[in-house]
């Protein structure tokens, strides 16, 4: 279960996605934005609570050390949130998200003596709601 943040959202409002760790982000989804600065990989996605069904818009990012990678998730369907944001229904208890569809996705690579710079792919900016959903 991730952080409420409500000292941020009450004073800010309702933000415009969240990253990876829960946290209101009030700025344009860019991926070097996320939480993880190592990252090679990431994705823009709608999100709902499986509880009260509320949408949101989160970050998911992965560095190249781990597998699998997003763009497999995603065909795969296999792209996975976790908990939702602390934004919405007060059940006391953590609960799931469902997955619903991927806004951005974004990636890097390493080349050799040149910084990674971020490449958006709209293969990969699909539905991907999982076979349990």
């Amino acid at each position: 279960m991730h952080c409420d943040y409500s000292d941020i959202r009450d004073r800010l409002g309702k933000p415009l996605w969240f990253d990876e760790a829960g946290v209101p982000r009030y700025c344009d989804f860019h991926p070097a934005r996320c939480a993880n600065i190592y990252a090679m990989e990431a994705v823009l996605l709608v999100i709902t609570c499986q509880m009260c069904h509320e949408e949101f818009r989160v970050a998911i990012s992965r560095d190249d050390e781990k597998d699998p990678p997003l763009h497999a998730l995603i065909l795969k369907k296999e792209l996975e949130y976790g908990d939702p944001p602390n934004a919405c229904c007060d059940i006391g208890a953590p609960t799931s998200s469902e997955p619903h569809r991927v806004l951005e996705y974004w990636s890097r690579a390493h080349v050799q003596y040149e910084p990674p710079t971020w490449r958006r792919d709209d293969r990969f900016e699909v539905e991907c709601v999982p076979w349990w959903v």
